[in-house]
């Protein structure tokens, strides 16, 4: 029993880590002309996801680890595009942390909160870019 929570911890936190790195790379490398067009991809393919879940629900699984790394992911190059810590985008990581709370393991919310300090710490707006 409790391997079986550690584990499931430990993916939920490596998909929320997977898509936070993804985002950093992403502000560091300068990629800011191919954020909408990775947006419209990323936007698509959770419908495409959420629709095959609605037919086939053993399909899709968009609730769990695909669904939060495209929300987080979506969510985190909105907001870097719209202006980082400045962002007006910024309250929607709110909702973000109670999606995760409810889908996830609860104390994936701690890797969250940590990993959100450190993207946005080390990012061109951090005091240490």
């Amino acid at each position: 029993m409790l391997y079986t929570d550690f584990m499931r911890l430990l993916r939920h936190s490596l998909v929320l880590i997977l898509s936070f790195l993804l985002v950093f790379i992403w502000d560091k490398y300068e990629l800011n002309s191919y954020t909408v067009p990775a947006l419209g991809f990323l936007i698509f393919l959770y419908l495409i996801l959420s629709v095959l879940n609605k037919r086939a629900p053993s399909i899709g699984k968009i609730s769990g680890e695909p669904g939060i790394f495209l929300l987080t992911t979506v969510v985190y190059l909105l907001i870097f595009t719209t202006g980082g810590l400045s962002s007006a985008l910024y309250f929607l990581l709110y909702f973000l942390v109670f999606g995760i709370a409810f889908v996830l393991t609860p104390k994936v919310v701690f890797v969250f909160v940590i990993s959100n300090f450190l993207l946005f710490f080390l990012t061109k707006d951090g005091p240490y870019s």
